[in-house]
C-alpha cells in the first residue's frame, strides 16, 4: 500500500506542477498576486510600517512557489523511490529533467515564455532539497527479537 501511494503522490505533484505551468500568464500572476496581498497583511501585522514594496513581495512569492513546489515534488520522487527499493541517483537526474520540461512546455502557455533560470536557480535546487532531506532520513525497521 504503501508503494502505490508514494507512486500516486508521484504523480499528483506532477500533474499539478505541470497544470500550474499551463495555466496563462494572467491567470498565473493573478494567483500569485493574491498570495502576495495575504503576505502583505501577515506582514504588517507582524512589522507595522515595513518598507517592502509589493512588487519585491510579490517578486519572492513567484520564486517562493517554484522552490516550494519543486520541494515537496523530490520529497515524493525520493520517497517513491525509497519504497520500491530503486537506485537513489536517478532521482536526481529525474527531477532536473522534470524541471526543465515543466519550463519548457511554458512556451505553449498563452502569455508565458520558459525561463531556464527558473529551471536551474529555483526548480532545481528545490527539488534537489526535497529529495537530499529524504535521502538523510534513515527509516528504522521494526527487529525481530530471536530468542531462543
Amino acid at each position: 500500500m504503501k508503494k502505490a501511494l508514494t507512486l500516486m503522490a508521484s504523480v499528483i505533484m506532477t500533474i499539478l506542477i505541470f497544470g500550474m505551468s499551463g495555466q496563462s500568464g494572467e491567470t498565473s500572476a493573478s494567483l500569485s498576486q493574491q498570495v502576495a496581498n495575504i503576505a502583505a497583511g501577515i506582514l504588517d501585522f507582524i512589522a507595522p510600517g515595513n518598507t517592502i514594496a509589493f512588487a519585491d513581495l510579490h517578486a519572492f512569492v513567484r520564486k517562493g512557489a517554484h522552490v516550494l513546489e519543486y520541494a515537496l515534488l523530490g520529497m515524493a520522487y525520493a520517497s517513491a523511490f525509497r519504497a520500491w527499493r530503486l537506485p537513489f541517483w536517478p532521482v536526481f537526474i529525474l527531477g532536473i529533467g522534470v524541471a526543465l520540461l515543466d519550463e519548457g512546455s511554458q512556451a505553449f502557455a498563452l502569455d508565458r515564455g520558459p525561463s531556464f533560470v527558473d529551471a536551474l536557480l529555483f526548480d532545481a535546487p528545490g527539488y534537489l532539497a526535497g529529495a537530499t532531506l529524504i535521502g538523510l532520513i534513515r527509516v528504522k525497521t521494526p527487529q525481530k527479537n530471536n530468542v531462543s
